[in-house]
Order: structure tokens, then sequence, then C-alpha cells
């Protein structure tokens, strides 16, 4: 049997992961003029030293709560500390370069207080400047419910949808009940993919919200104020091959073989712009410190080497 998850609550908690880039203060000042402001607002300071507190303007802002790690995590472990630290019943994580607009919260709360499961927010891409360069399409001028197997369908086959770390806001209680995030990315701002199957698992709908909401700030990429390290390259390695028991496990028919192109064209797209191109030594070597066997290893350079030539 489907498992089904039930969520009472409807406050909305947000998370701002960051090590303590110039930006950052953009990005808090966008969650601070919302319409209407958020059940919570937490700034996770994975600088491992508290320097991103301590260069903030707003350190000492009352509407904000501040976390401070005692030690630089990597991204997984980042996100997830980030989440642990939060009360509310849904999260929304953004990151520390990106932007809400004024009606982020009014619009996400509206929809959850109208029976959202999980909402998918609507985005815009901005350049480094904060230029508008492209909105995301979607075929409706209203907020509209999709089902998730469809949801899934449309972005699996079409790439219908944007799935990124700002994209989705969900339930608190889905996020203990999945076990948290546990897989690598597709590039420096995406969420967890593994951890999107496990989370549509449990959500019947999804509610899509028609109109942009926050936006995208495209090639800034820092891995959403995380440690780049050897261990976020073997989870690359490992999430490659893990992909076929996912999609196995989650999808039925010929949404199994689209899901497995989809996601390893992905992961290739990631170890050879954030690995390769800039150590590839070291992405080499890791490859075979992986633990990986020898047949696993050729074919992950086999494509590799296929990725670098598209």
């Amino acid at each position: 049997s489907e498992r089904r998850l039930e969520v009472n609550g409807k406050r909305l908690s947000i998370v701002i992961p960051t090590i303590g880039r110039q930006i950052l203060d953009k990005t808090i000042e966008s969650a601070l003029v919302q319409t209407l402001p958020p059940y919570e607002l937490v700034v996770w300071d994975n600088s491992g030293t508290g320097s991103a507190k301590t260069s903030s303007k707003y350190a000492e802002d009352p509407r904000i709560r501040w976390e401070v790690s005692e030690t630089k995590y990597p991204i997984i472990e980042s996100w997830n500390n980030a989440v642990c630290r939060l009360t509310g019943d849904y999260v929304y994580i953004i990151g520390d370069d990106d932007l809400l607009l004024p009606e982020f919260v009014a619009d996400v709360q509206n929809a959850l207080d109208s029976g959202a499961e999980l909402v998918h927010a609507t985005a815009q891409l901005i350049d480094s400047d904060g230029n508008v360069t492209k909105t995301e399409t979607i075929p409706s001028e209203v907020p509209y419910e999709v089902e998730t197997k469809r949801f899934l369908t449309d972005y699996i086959r079409e790439n219908a949808y944007h799935i990124s770390l700002g994209s989705l806001v969900f339930p608190l209680k889905a996020f203990r009940e999945i076990g948290a995030f546990k897989s690598m990315v597709m590039n420096a701002l995406s969420m967890d993919i593994l951890f999107n199957v496990e989370m549509f698992s449990v959500i019947s709908k999804i509610t899509v919200l028609a109109k942009p909401v926050w936006q995208y700030r495209f090639g800034v990429a820092d891995w959403c104020g995380a440690l780049k390290c050897n261990e976020d390259i073997l989870r690359l390695y490992r999430q490659y091959f893990e992909l076929s028991n996912y999609a196995r496990k989650y999808f039925t028919g010929e949404l199994v073989p689209l899901y497995e192109m989809f996601h390893r064209k992905q992961i290739l797209s990631s170890i050879v712009r954030f690995c390769w191109m800039k150590s590839p030594f070291r992405t080499f070597l890791l490859c075979f410190k992986s633990g990986l066997r020898f047949k696993d290893r050729y074919l992950m350079f086999r494509d590799i080497l296929y990725m670098m030539r598209q």
C-alpha cells in the first residue's frame, strides 16, 4: 500500500544555509520585506567560524534566528543541520545568493491554508547583477494542483518544471520520515534528486504556483554555502549507480529508463563541470578510491568522456 502523509500544521519556516557571501544580506533582506512574514526565518551559518553572522548587517536583527555550526560541513550535512534547526510545519530552503519576491510567503501560505500538501514555487532566472534573464514557463495563470505521478512524468519527459533547492516547500514531517537529504545534486543549488522522489512517494498532489515568487541566481555557484570536498565527489559517483534501484522502486514501465537517463545525465554534468574541469587528477584518483567495482569505474569514465565530447 502507498504511504500518505498527514500534516495538520501550516506554519512556514524559511532557512538560508550560507558560509557568508557578500550577496547574503540581499537574500536576507528579500525574506524580511515580505508582505506576510514567515513563521520563522533562520540563517544557518556553515562557515565553521561564525564569520557569516559577524559579517552580516542583520546579525542582531530580532526577526532572524541565527544558528552557527561548530565546523564547516559538506553540502548534505549542511542542509540536514539547517533543516533540523526549524520548528515550523513546512520547510523552505533558499540559496544564499537567491531572492524571494515580496509576495512569496503570502502566496505559499495561501496555498498551504487551501490544503496544499507540497508547493512548487515558480522561479525567475537572474544573472549575477540581478537582471531577469528567463521566467519559468507554467501552463496556467493561477495556482493549480497536479497529481504527483503526472508532475514527475512531465518533469522527466519534458523538463517541464524547474526542481531545485528553492522550488519546493515541503512538510518537515516528511523530511523526518524519509530520513533527510542523502545524495549529491545536479548542480550547485539543486535539491537532492533522490530525496525528491522519496518525498513525492508520500505526497499525492502538488500545488504549482503559476506566477514567479522567487529568483534563482545563475552562475554564482559554491554548492549553496557548503564545502567542496572529496566526499562530495564520492557521493556523485555512488549516486550514479544508485539511480537504477530508485527508478525501479518508485516508477513502473517506461518511466524507469526515462528517469535513469534523465538524472544520470545531470549527475554526469555535475562531475564534468564541478569536479573534472577543476581538478581532473583528483577526480580520477577518487574514482579508484570510491570502492566501486572495476566495471563500474570503467563505465563511469566512459560516460564522463562521452559527456565531455558533447
